[in-house]
Formats: structure tokens, sequence, C-alpha cells
């Protein structure tokens, strides 16, 4: 490595012998001037372990810098992916509530969607098995009106009731969470 002190700046300029890249080692300072105890350098050596801890502290917080930076990059694309969803799902949802029914939708009913020949869509509280061979209507799928207004889909039923119990056996245990976070 070589190395050369720069005595206005009060620092030694130091060039890593792989990457020929300057570090810069600024000396302790007393009253503006440079530190006899730090122009004491036994061997040359010192100045350049000196220099390469430097590189090496700087290398370690640029990697943890990244590496934290990643973590979040990470939590922005699910958030972005969830987002996505939930704009999916309020589509869909609306698009459904949209599709006229002749009777009061009740929230925790499941209701059956058909099309009609001419490509109307209706909903129907008669399932495809209710109607049997009389059904001339093509059955699209079976949907739950959720108590928030969301709809089901029915390849779901089962993911959204457990999600639903889970979240309910946590609210009943917040004084759990409560205390830990205290």
């Amino acid at each position: 490595m070589e190395h050369t002190f720069d005595r206005e700046a009060g620092q030694f300029i130091v060039r890593t012998a792989d990457t020929k890249e300057r570090v810069l080692v600024k000396l302790v300072e007393t009253d503006g001037d440079v530190s006899t105890r730090a122009l004491r350098i036994h061997s040359p050596n010192d100045i350049v372990a000196l220099a390469e801890k430097v590189q090496q502290a700087h290398d370690f917080v640029q990697a943890k810098a990244i590496s934290r930076l990643s973590v979040i990059a990470e939590q922005m694309k699910f958030l972005r992916l969830q987002a996505e969803k939930v704009l999916r799902d309020a589509e869909r949802d609306d698009d459904l509530h949209r599709v006229p029914c002749n009777f009061k939708k009740v929230p925790g009913s499941t209701y059956y969607l058909y099309r009609r020949k001419n490509g109307n869509r209706f909903f129907s509280m008669i399932s495809p098995q209710e109607w049997g061979a009389s059904r001339t209507n093509e059955y699209i799928g079976a949907y739950r009106l959720e108590a928030d207004r969301s709809w089901t889909c029915e390849d779901d039923f089962e993911k959204r009731t457990a999600e639903d119990e889970l979240l309910k056996a946590v609210i009943s245990k917040k004084q759990q969470f409560i205390a830990i976070a205290d």
C-alpha cells in the first residue's frame, strides 16, 4: 500500500493494494493541530492497518444498509401485491353487488350466480343441485356475502372461515398482546 501524509489536512492518504482506492485517514487533533501522538507511527504498516480497518468498517456499514434495504424492498413488493389484490377484490365485490336478485341479501348466506341465455347474470338462493334437470341457466359459481359486504367465492369458503376464526381468537385474547407491549 502506498501512503502519504498531508500535513495541512492532518490526514494520511492511503491507496489500497488491491483496488488502488484512496482512503483518507484523519488523525486525532487537539486545538486544530495534528497530534504529535498520532504522528508517532512505529511502523509504516500501522497506518496501512488503520486504513484497512476504516475500509472494512465502510464495507460493513454499506453491506448492513443494503441488507436492511433489501428487507424493506421485499416488504414493499409484498405490500404492492396486497394492494393489487385488494383492488381486484373490491372490483369483483362491486361487480357482484350490481348483479340483479329478487331478494334481500343477508350477510353469512350463500348465493348462486347464474347466466341466462341472453347473457344477463342473476343471483339465486337455489343451488344447481336443487334445480336438478329443470335448470336452464348456466351456473357460474357460489358466493357467500360476508359481514363487511365483501363476497367470498365457494373455493375460498373454508380458508375465509378459518381466517375469521383466527382473528376472533386474537381479538378475544387482546389483553395478552397489551401485556406483551408493556
